[in-house]
């Protein structure tokens, strides 16, 4: 009798269990064929909350200068228009390379391009107004990954340049280390210290820009450390226009014209963005090992990777300085970039991801609009010829930090 008993309940659970199953296979069923897929609902909920937008990428590293137009990646007709697998969602389909690469063309297009909005910081006293003072810590010396570019014989490959003495005083070359430590209140406005610091060394005479360690207003007061009372952050924060007023006054110190900037380097970069395109270029180019010691690999700016870097959060505040600040620099684009990395060892080569410290060297030069006039060139989207104009483009974002 307990035998009998034990097989109904068996047989009652094996029911119950093909019941559930064909719910299943039911519902299933029913999403897919007669309601709206689920990827189709997130996608389109997606674009009504961010219109035109690839995705909802962290704007940690994003910070647009005043009275200078930004969106913050490439939209969907001008995606479809230039991408090579447009048929699907865009938000899924972008590698960060991909993006990168977008942004790259951005940004090189509106080098060239006649039109190109102008900063309006261009005053050195405008640092002090806004809070932004010499640093008490100052550093002195050459970074180890800038000796052998910087300080190497130009037989060598190098630029031939003196190193930083700090018992010689001079402008040419030395170190400009600025924070944001001090409040201020411009009209009836309060702002708060933030942190912000860029740190750079500057060779006037040579053309030769570095910036190594540093960190915007918008990402210092995101750190725990972070001291920032809140209100509004100062207007004059991105990297680009802090850097550009260092360049024009010790210039103008050492009796130098602003418009001879040759070389600006991005020193020991740390930001995650930036080394992820790094990296995938490398691949791209069968590099195994990490960056090469200098003079690295170089990438013109006709090719994909040299787009790609352009478009990082380290590459793009280079074209911000040039492009928004023509009229004082003249009018200068980007002949190519060099990727390397001289502080790695043989062992170290072993495993470049966790141990490199990759820089990046752009090589900038006098642009010479085309006979068909001021920047109506427009460039290849990739070598696969695929071309748009800047205008139909998005992703004009200064970086903030690293």
């Amino acid at each position: 009798m307990a035998l009998l008993t034990s097989y109904k309940r068996t047989r009652s659970v094996a029911r119950l269990l093909a019941l559930l199953c064909l719910i299943g296979a039911l519902v299933i069923f029913f999403q897919d064929h007669v309601a709206i897929p689920r990827s189709a609902k997130k996608h389109a909920r997606r674009s009504a909350e961010h219109p035109a937008n690839l995705d909802d990428a962290d704007t940690t590293n994003d910070l647009t200068p005043p009275n200078i137009t930004a969106i913050a990646s490439i939209n969907d007709a001008a995606f479809r228009r230039i991408h090579p697998r447009a048929d699907n969602p865009p938000a899924a389909d972008l590698t960060p390379f991909e993006k990168a690469q977008g942004n790259g063309c951005n940004y090189f297009n509106r080098l060239e391009a006649a039109d190109a909005e102008q900063s309006q910081w261009t005053d050195w006293n405008q640092l002090a107004l806004y809070g932004w003072h010499r640093a008490a810590s100052q550093q002195f010396g050459m970074p180890p990954a800038m000796q052998g570019p910087v300080l190497g014989s130009i037989a060598n490959g190098g630029l031939g340049a003196p190193p930083p003495d700090p018992a010689v005083p001079s402008y040419d070359p030395m170190w400009v280390m600025l924070d944001q430590n001090i409040g201020c209140t411009v009209g009836n406005q309060i702002y708060n210290p933030s942190g912000g610091i860029y740190n750079s060394i500057m060779y006037p005479s040579h053309g030769i820009l570095i910036a190594n360690n540093n960190y915007s207003p918008k990402y210092m007061i995101t750190k725990p450390t972070s001291h920032f009372r809140g209100g509004p952050l100062v207007p004059l924060a991105a990297w680009s226009d802090v850097q550009f007023l260092k360049w024009q006054h010790l210039c103008t110190l050492a009796g130098t014209d602003v418009r001879s900037l040759k070389y600006i380097f991005r020193s020991n970069i740390v930001n995650d963005v930036t080394r992820n395109v790094i990296f995938a270029a490398l691949a791209k180019s069968g590099i195994k090992t990490g960056p090469p010691p200098w003079p690295g690999k170089k990438y013109s700016m006709d090719s994909e990777e040299g787009k790609a870097l352009l478009g990082t959060p380290n590459g793009n505040g280079v074209a911000w300085i040039l492009f928004s600040h023509r009229a004082q620099l003249g009018w200068k684009t980007i002949e190519s970039v060099q990727l390397f990395d001289d502080t790695m060892s043989g062992s170290q080569r072993k495993f470049p991801a966790s141990n490199s410290k990759p820089s990046l060297l752009f090589n900038v030069v006098d642009y010479v609009p085309p006979a068909g006039g001021a920047g109506s060139r427009k460039r290849d989207m990739s070598s696969r010829g695929r071309r748009d104009s800047w205008a139909d483009l998005a992703g004009a974002v200064d970086d903030l930090a690293m």
